[in-house]
């Protein structure tokens, strides 16, 4: 989900699904994924960074897509990511994660609950979402939390249809890996609100508007040295073509 990974993220590895429907209107399934999220460097390319580790990642999944009456829908999913050697990783590569001295501070041992509600208003498609994570292993102390509710109307399939959503998101410095983080939001320590407006140009192209109103958790400098801001207003514009 956006609330742990970055959208344009392309996972490297490799993963294992189970599908399977305990009931006529149950579809459920179970995954195991294996992920490398950073390879070790040589010295030569890196002086600071000499351990030799590979940060790597294991997570499993399991869910289920209820279909009930009245074109309701209610999946829901739980999932534990288990995230190797972070903490073998140098600070240049922390973004907003807790850092001492050259390296990061916490490994991210993390389980996510979300849930989503669909239904239908006049033709329309709806849905209801909520996400929540935590890291199990923050060592920073007390910023190892994340969540996100938000509604979401329409969907774009072809030329012509649109789709808006709203959410809230909360998302301690520590409670995820910045590094895969949603970087448009600011990777990981802030909380406020979140705009998308999306439109279909043609049936392989969409329009996108985003704009984020937020603000940091926990105030202090980043891993680049540079002063965090309390507030900060972003917007942007995105064509996306299908090919």
């Amino acid at each position: 989900s956006e609330l742990i990974w970055d959208e344009d993220m392309s996972a490297e590895g490799f993963q294992a699904k189970y599908s399977f429907c305990p009931a006529d209107n149950v579809s459920s399934w179970a995954q195991v994924e294996y992920m490398l999220i950073m390879e070790s460097f040589a010295p030569d390319f890196a002086s600071s960074w000499e351990s030799g580790d590979t940060t790597d990642a294991i997570a499993v999944q399991i869910g289920s897509t209820i279909d009930m009456d009245n074109g309701m829908d209610l999946t829901l999913a739980a999932s534990y990511f288990c995230m190797d050697d972070v903490t073998s990783l140098p600070s240049w590569t922390a973004r907003t994660n807790s850092v001492d001295g050259d390296w990061i501070v916490s490994d991210f041992d993390l389980y996510e609950f979300a849930g989503e509600l669909g239904f239908v208003v006049d033709e329309m498609p709806c849905s209801i979402f909520a996400d929540y994570a935590r890291n199990q292993d923050d060592r920073a102390g007390g910023q190892d939390t994340a969540w996100k509710v938000g509604l979401r109307v329409g969907e774009v399939k072809q030329k012509g249809d649109w789709s808006a959503q709203y959410d809230y998101s909360y998302v301690e410095r520590d409670a995820i890996l910045a590094l895969l983080g949603n970087d448009d939001r600011g990777w990981s320590n802030y909380r406020g609100h979140g705009f998308r407006v999306d439109y279909g140009l043609l049936t392989n192209t969409t329009l996108t508007g985003k704009l984020y109103c937020l603000d940091v958790v926990h105030n202090g400098d980043s891993a680049f040295g540079e002063s965090i801001h309390d507030t900060y207003i972003k917007g942007q514009i995105e064509l996306a073509v299908k090919f």
